[in-house]
């Protein structure tokens, strides 16, 4: 049998979320509830800390808890049955995971902190009851997490059709962590590779591509590109 865990053990845990003052509240969950709606809810929200490398929850396991980030970069992961690791989205600041135990007892993927993450948590029941409570914020709710979806449905579309080149410059600027869009996150080849479908000989050769023409430099920690060429490469 699953068991289920109110968060990762590798989490940090800060204290109890205040979603009325919150630095990012314009990109949560939450983005467009007056203050008096918040008030009225009174969620148990936490704040919490996963560092890099560390995973939120695994595919298969008994879910509990929804979850959004405020700041850093986590990648949801499938594990086919024959081992092959496939990963099917990139998840930023703003954006929301675990939707799926809101209706169902698991969770969908694995989810993996690709850097220091700053995330809140969520209680499934505690979203269950503004449901019962409120039906109109249910629904108000219900339409931001749909937006949400959507827009990362046409994610996974941009960056799983087209030329090798056209999928590498849009996960780099779909990646990008400032708001010139020229540095990223750093993940491993294999990561890029298992994101857009794509070899990581592939993957490479197109990096290699890029730096040769000046578009791409990186280090252990970030990758840094001229986002004109990269837009040109991804209108393709």
């Amino acid at each position: 049998m699953k068991t289920t865990k109110p968060y990762c053990t590798d989490a940090t845990w800060v204290g109890r979320a205040d979603c009325k003052h919150c630095d990012v509240r314009g990109t949560m969950l939450f983005s467009e509830l007056g203050k008096g709606d918040l008030d009225d809810l009174l969620l148990p929200i936490d704040n919490m800390l996963l560092p890099a490398k560390a995973v939120l929850y695994r595919e298969g396991d008994g879910g509990a808890d929804v979850f959004t980030i405020r700041s850093g970069l986590v990648r949801l992961v499938h594990y086919a049955a024959n081992g092959t690791r496939r990963i099917v989205r990139l998840l930023r600041p703003g954006s929301v995971c675990g939707l799926e135990v809101l209706v169902s007892a698991q969770y969908h993927h694995t989810a993996e902190a690709v850097a220091d993450t700053d995330l809140c948590r969520i209680p499934a029941a505690s979203l269950s009851e503004i449901e019962r409570a409120n039906p109109a914020l249910h629904r108000a709710l219900m339409v931001r997490w749909q937006s949400s979806l959507d827009e990362a449905d046409a994610v996974i579309t941009q960056l799983s059709t087209g030329s090798s080149q056209a999928r590498v410059a849009r996960y780099l600027l779909q990646t990008s962590c400032d708001e010139q869009r020229t540095k990223c996150h750093h993940l491993p080849r294999q990561d890029v590779a298992a994101l857009l479908g794509l070899t990581v000989e592939t993957v490479s050769r197109v990096f290699t591509e890029f730096k040769r023409k000046g578009w791409l430099k990186e280090d252990s920690v970030c990758v840094y590109i001229e986002p004109a060429p990269m837009e040109r490469i991804a209108a393709d």
